[in-house]
């Protein structure tokens, strides 16, 4: 039986906040918050594959290190994103409840 079917709308849409609460501590307990990564992003100075990788300053970093800090800084704004629509519509099934 299907979580819908189960649990109706609010049950539902409770189990997807919570999913999607659980996934963004995940994320950011792997690699610090999405601020975090927009300041790496704004500090840092992109080496290119042929240059050496030397850490002068703390502030350079690889075009691999900087590609996987983007990609988890958007999978920070997307589950972010997604969570808040879930809280919406939890609200509203909710109202509608009632």
């Amino acid at each position: 039986m299907a979580v819908w079917e189960a649990c109706g709308d609010s049950g539902a849409l409770q189990l997807l906040v919570d999913l999607l609460n659980s996934k963004m501590m995940k994320l950011e307990e792997n690699s610090g918050t999405e601020e975090q990564d927009a300041r790496l992003l704004e500090e840092a100075c992109v080496l290119e594959s042929h240059e050496e990788s030397r850490d002068l300053d703390g502030r350079r970093m690889s075009r691999n290190k900087w590609s996987s800090v983007v990609y988890r800084r958007g999978q920070k704004q997307l589950t972010r994103l997604l969570l808040k629509e879930a809280e919406h519509a939890l609200h509203l099934a909710l109202s509608s409840d009632h």
